[in-house]
């Protein structure tokens, strides 16, 4: 009776996996353009928020709480730049990616055989195994969702047409 529950439970974990996926990549279609946050480091500060205006000689970023801050590309020494939601993102698909990673080893072990004092069917190790693994595939998942883009500017005078359309991509 208890193994129905387990299997129950197993079958209910693999179908939300697999509609969390469906999910999202549904969404992904629907979205164009990647949205990213800018961190643009000076030599006194670091700057948040959403680029919104690149010229050669400046940049304008919209914070956090709304405010619009220009700055002069001499005074920036670094910029960063991440999707938005990306660490979030890793976080869920590494924990599901785990848990399944987990079930199936669970499922793939089998039954313990009888007679022995502790016994685990294949469906109580699937649910312990998927609870296990979700935990390191969660932090692996973090680990990738916060990688993010740098591109050194270095107090330069001005920046060149290359960086200038490279950099265009990221502005809203």
């Amino acid at each position: 009776m208890i193994t129905i529950k387990w299997k129950g439970l197993s079958l209910l974990l693999f179908f939300i996996t697999m509609a969390s996926f469906v999910y999202g990549q549904a969404e992904e279609t629907k979205t164009k353009t990647s949205h990213y946050s800018v961190f643009a480091i000076t030599n006194h500060r670091l700057i948040k928020g959403d680029l919104m205006r690149l010229n050669a000689e400046s940049i304008a970023i919209k914070t956090t709480d709304n405010q619009q801050i220009e700055l002069d590309i001499l005074a920036i020494k670094q910029l960063k730049f991440r999707h938005k939601g990306s660490i979030g993102k890793g976080l869920l698909i590494g924990a599901i990616s785990g848990m399944g990673v987990g079930v199936a080893i669970g499922f793939l072990s089998g039954d313990d055989p009888e007679g022995t004092w502790i016994r685990f069917t294949a469906a109580d190790k699937a649910v312990a195994f998927g609870g296990f693994m979700a935990i390191p595939g969660m932090i692996a998942g973090g680990i990738i969702g916060s990688k993010c883009i740098k591109i050194p500017i270095e107090n330069k005078q001005s920046l060149d047409n290359k960086q200038m359309q490279y950099l265009k991509r990221f502005e809203r």
